[in-house]
């Protein structure tokens, strides 16, 4: 018997919330603190160690379980194929636009195009009639995010334009990746795919690429006590607050999961500056602006069940 699709009542969405809290303030704890090794090896380890949690965890569900357990059937298997694909890209090419234009301008390129990705998305099937509302409010968050990629843009050497120009198609091509995320994430959702069977199959592909590139740096890997830090890092500010994250987009409209997520760099900054980092009048009036267009139109805007 098919079931209804998930709610898409104000649970998700504040999963989605804490979600970006949560990374905000791990990435503003570690900002600057950790080497590109380092992100690689804490991603290494928060993926893997999500694919062994959450399969032990579904593992002991299924054991314990009074219900029949519902199958993943075939149009499980395919979402989660092509979320690991996505998953797999937006990583892939985030980390390399890092290496070649500063970290803020790429965060801000990646999460500005979110929500326009989403609104395209939505608006493709002819059978759907989209909210045409989303586009301007996606359209500001973009340009918002634009113009705090130019600001970040600065800390960069000059006489690097192809290095910025091909990091910032790199990190659109994430931002594009990662809007796809959402919506295959809310389909899964419609699926009754559980988040603990999501979160145990999502990442395989991406800690795969993660290892290829550790092994071509074991030289710069640490001693294990450095790693094992590392590893408890990655627990609290990866793993964790991506099944929270992957909980929320299951359970809430894509669009407006897109808008509050695209909060996350400028949330970045401003737990960067409260813990120590620089601050600047100016940058901070655009971060606040930044977080506060994706939480009001959030806050302002209601959203009926999408038909099945």
């Amino acid at each position: 018997m098919h079931k209804p699709p998930a709610s898409t009542g104000p649970y998700g969405l504040v999963c989605v919330v804490v979600a970006v809290v949560l990374q905000a303030v791990g990435n503003g704890l570690f900002d600057g603190r950790i080497s590109s090794t380092d992100s690689f090896l804490i991603s290494f380890l928060a993926f893997f160690s999500a694919a062994v949690i959450f399969n032990a965890v579904g593992a002991l569900q299924r054991r314990g379980a009074t219900a029949a357990h519902v199958a993943l059937g075939h149009r499980g298997r395919r979402l989660l194929v092509q979320l690991n694909v996505a998953t797999a890209v937006t990583f892939l090419c985030f980390y390399l636009s890092l290496s070649l234009m500063p970290s803020g301008a790429a965060s801000f390129l990646e999460a500005g195009v979110g929500p326009l990705v989403i609104f395209a998305l939505l608006a493709i099937p002819r059978h759907t009639n989209p909210a045409w509302r989303d586009l301007p409010a996606a359209a500001l968050v973009f340009g918002l995010a634009c113009v705090s990629a130019w600001r970040f843009y600065q800390d960069s050497a000059p006489g690097h334009t192809s290095a910025l120009l091909a990091g910032s198609v790199l990190a659109l091509v994430a931002g594009t990746s990662a809007g796809c995320i959402g919506l295959i994430s809310r389909r899964l959702g419609e699926a009754q795919v559980a988040p603990v069977t999501v979160s145990a199959h999502r990442f395989h592909l991406t800690y795969i690429i993660a290892l290829c590139v550790l092994a071509t740096r074991t030289d710069q890997l640490g001693s294990p006590g450095h790693i094992g830090q590392l590893w408890l890092i990655s627990l609290l500010t990866v793993t964790i607050p991506l099944f929270v994250l992957q909980i929320g987009l299951q359970r809430s409209d894509t669009f407006r999961a897109g808008m509050v997520m695209s909060c996350l760099p400028a949330c970045t900054y401003l737990s960067a500056s409260a813990l120590g980092g620089e601050f600047d009048v100016p940058t901070m009036t655009l971060m606040v602006a930044a977080v506060a267009v994706p939480a009001l139109f959030t806050m302002c805007t209601r959203r009926s069940r999408p038909a099945a």
